[in-house]
């Protein structure tokens, strides 16, 4: 049995004057999961290239040099925000990236300054980073990730699409978008041009093999620029799991409630480990 995480994190900036220039946004976070049956599993290997020695031994190299305070930084962000987050949605599931959201607010901290840098830096916990230092050492973070083994394959893509007649793109952003965050750069004309939604729809859908498609059905009149991540994972276990050995039981779905669920199931010795705290 193997592992297929989907989601695909898409931010819209608006503008909320009518000149060509925006004097102030609000974002709009949509965020798209897609579950997985057998039926999409089967075949799933023939969506994930094989990484060569040379790749993988690059991307081990990579994760030598990541900054780990980079790191803790981001798993702070990241569990600050569930706590958020599990307060707003404490009677549901609750399934979301964290890598996405820093990597699409690294990007346009790399394009901001002044009391815009500093509000994303506190919010984010970049902390003392400038955007470049925090671009470059995002490089170096985003690299170690890339091809990690051919057991276990990630893939994420960033995109940064951009009005074509209201905004205009410096082309040292543009090459520090592509330079250290690999990420692609578009132009789009807002509905009633169609063919922006069109654009944007069919790019998720590549950047997810094919999981996410009619990601966003139209582009708001006053929308300035998106910023798009997807993120694409496919693994098996390092022990699979016997599927014969699939057992009925109950899961809480909260302190409240509880379902019976098919169970995977499987005896055996784990290592584990007892930390403080």
């Amino acid at each position: 049995m193997e592992k297929i995480f989907v989601i695909c994190l898409v931010f819209i900036f608006l503008s909320v004057s009518c000149s060509n220039e925006a004097s102030s946004s609000e974002e709009k976070d949509e965020s798209s999961q897609q579950s997985m049956n057998d039926s999409d599993i089967e075949d799933e290997t023939e969506n994930t290239p094989q990484l060569t020695e040379a790749q993988m031994k690059y991307s081990d190299e990579q994760a030598e040099l990541v900054d780990t305070e980079l790191v803790r930084r981001n798993n702070l962000f990241a569990l600050n925000l569930l706590r958020k987050l599990r307060n707003n949605y404490s009677e549901s599931n609750l399934f979301f990236s964290p890598l996405s959201i820093s990597t699409a607010f690294a990007m346009a901290y790399a394009g901001s300054s002044g009391k815009t840098a500093e509000e994303i830096a506190t919010a984010l916990e970049f902390g003392d980073y400038s955007p470049k230092q925090l671009s470059d050492k995002y490089k170096v973070f985003l690299e170690s990730l890339m091809y990690v083994d051919n057991a276990a394959y990630l893939a994420f893509a960033n995109s940064l699409w951009t009005h074509q007649d209201n905004v205009r793109v410096f082309e040292s952003y543009r090459e520090t978008l592509q330079e250290k965050y690999f990420s692609d750069v578009f132009s789009f004309l807002p509905d009633p041009k169609e063919e922006g939604v069109e654009k944007i729809n069919k790019w998720i859908e590549e950047k997810t093999f094919g999981k996410i498609k009619d990601m966003i059905d139209s582009v708001p009149r006053g929308a300035l620029f998106y910023l798009i991540n997807a993120v694409y994972f496919y693994g098996g276990w390092k022990t699979p799991f016997d599927e014969s050995e699939t057992r009925e039981s109950y899961f809480n779905v909260d302190k409240n409630r509880k379902v019976k669920v098919p169970m995977m199931s499987k005896t055996g010795l784990i290592d584990n480990c007892t930390v403080s705290n």
